[in-house]
């Protein structure tokens, strides 16, 4: 994906691009990097005005990838210097945390923000994942109360203890950044992790190549542009005080609506608990794209680009958490198939090529027993095409095939004791 032409030079987000043109860091990663800065600049106080489900502008972010490969934690720390400099000349109310943490202590810390300020607002940058959750037993439940604290109401109260008296949170707005390898979270996000919605929050994204290669970087001074990156943040924040909702137009909502009632469902834990909040991720990042042009509203080419952005984003997520939770190597399989046939579109594919693709879930007869349940249910349709004495089997899915209930029905075919 080209995130470059996604958006204007002269934006906040492609002047970013530019800021981080010459690193080897993926244009992904810039990207992300550019909304989570502009997450800082709006704040609290301007939503997605969707009717009883308002969507905060906060975001988890995770840049993913093997250690040494994309310069993830570059990205992060290039990131952090800007979010430092835009706390320090326009919003010192807002906390900036960068080591490592406990729960109790990040609960400590933003009650004591509430006290000062009136509101919990807190941007989370830790170069390495590993560093701020670790393996301690009394950071187990660091992912639970990140999750608690991501769409947070406007006043949390907690317990306490006997040692530590009531917290009281208010207006809690925390952004998070950080990078760490796949292979870490594969083995550190365990199943009630992702089914408890942690992972539903984050947007992983993951990439396995730098941008370029440099092996001596151009000595310059970015001053100027620091200075406009920072300049054009400001300009955002003043401009919230105006924009408290972030509308959408009459096309825009049209164009959400088509997508959500026709997407596809997937039954295994990573995407089936991302989708659960799939509309608000791509509502946001279509805010922020809104906000980028400086139009405040949603309108129908935001949506579009959003929607692909944030597909990108889940895909990327499903790699690495393949295989995560409680699910079956049949739910697996069945998603795996389903995304080959509507890959293949309207040329259909071979029934010898689908039995490669999903091979890593299903053998070849369990492939075979899937595609003639799918038949049956009309999901897809069978040619048979002969060629020099023999016959090739060419399988096509249809649009019955992204219909709501389509993978219930199908595993319960498959497996009807499930």
């Amino acid at each position: 994906m080209n995130f470059g032409k996604l958006v204007r030079p002269d934006s906040f987000i492609g002047r970013y691009l530019t800021y981080m043109s010459g690193q080897e860091t993926p244009e992904a990663y810039d990207f992300w990097c550019a909304l989570w800065l502009m997450s800082l600049a709006v704040g609290r106080g301007c939503v997605v005005a969707r009717p009883r489900a308002p969507v905060y502008m906060n975001m988890y972010v995770m840049l993913v990838a093997e250690s040494g490969v994309t310069r993830k934690s570059s990205a992060v720390r290039s990131a952090t210097k800007l979010a430092r400099r835009f706390i320090e000349t326009v919003d010192p109310t807002m906390d900036l945390l960068e080591a490592r943490t406990t729960p109790e202590a990040l609960e400590a810390r933003l009650h004591v923000a509430a006290n000062l300020h009136g509101h919990s607002h807190l941007a989370i940058s830790v170069s390495e994942l590993v560093t701020f959750l670790g393996r301690e037993k009394y950071n187990i439940s660091m992912p639970g109360l990140l999750t608690d604290l991501y769409d947070c109401p406007e006043i949390r109260t907690s317990g306490g203890t006997i040692n530590r008296g009531q917290s009281v949170l208010r207006q809690v707005y925390l952004s998070f950044i950080s990078a760490s390898t796949p292979s870490w979270l594969s083995r550190a996000v365990n199943p009630d992790v992702v089914e408890g919605g942690f992972t539903s929050r984050c947007i992983f994204v993951h990439r396995e190549q730098r941008k370029k290669r440099v092996a001596w970087p151009e000595e310059i001074d970015d001053a100027e542009l620091q200075n406009s990156l920072i300049e054009k943040l400001s300009s955002i924040r003043l401009a919230t005080n105006s924009n408290k909702t972030i509308g959408i137009t009459a096309n825009g909502r049209k164009r959400f609506e088509n997508w959500y009632r026709t997407r596809p469902e997937n039954r295994d834990p990573f995407r089936s608990s991302f989708e659960s909040r799939e509309d608000a991720h791509v509502l946001r990042v279509a805010a922020f794209l809104a906000i980028n042009d400086d139009a405040w509203e949603i309108q129908h080419n935001h949506v579009t680009r959003a929607i692909e952005i944030v597909q990108d984003a889940k895909d990327g997520g499903s790699k690495i958490f393949a295989g995560a939770g409680t699910s079956s190597r049949a739910i697996l399989g069945v998603d795996k198939l389903r995304d080959t046939l509507m890959e293949a579109g309207l040329d259909g594919i071979a029934q010898s090529s689908i039995t490669t693709k999903v091979r890593a879930f299903m053998d070849s007869a369990t492939a075979k027993t899937a595609l003639e349940i799918l038949h049956e249910l009309g999901m897809v349709q069978k040619f048979e095409v002969k060629n020099a004495g023999r016959t090739k089997v060419i399988w096509r899915g249809t649009r019955l095939l992204t219909s709501p209930g389509a993978m219930t029905t199908i595993l319960d075919r498959m497996e009807p004791d499930r």
